[in-house]
């Protein structure tokens, strides 16, 4: 999904800002599948499940802004910070 979005945006007009969205799901995302590589515990496991889930959010955005959609891109990435604190509430998955 990552790789398929990464080459749709290298092809946009809304260049900049797909690549910074694209480049926040691939950190976060990347960062909590490398800790749950590094050491299988099932807390870090459940955490990159859960950053797998919200990353969806700015990987969805990066689509949008990838095709031009700069607002919607911006109204769906500002739900991005609204649903990581939501989720220190309730369990993603």
């Amino acid at each position: 999904t990552a790789a398929v979005t990464g080459a749709a945006v290298l092809l946009s007009r809304g260049r900049p800002a797909a690549l910074g969205l694209l480049g926040a799901y691939a950190t976060v995302v990347g960062r909590a599948q490398a800790d749950a590589a590094r050491e299988p515990t099932p807390a870090r496991l459940q955490r990159a499940v859960g950053a797998g889930v919200l990353g969806l959010i700015p990987l969805e955005a990066a689509l949008l802004a990838g095709r031009g959609a700069l607002a919607p891109a911006a109204g769906v990435a500002s739900l991005w910070p609204l649903a990581r604190r939501a989720a220190r509430r309730r369990t993603v998955t």
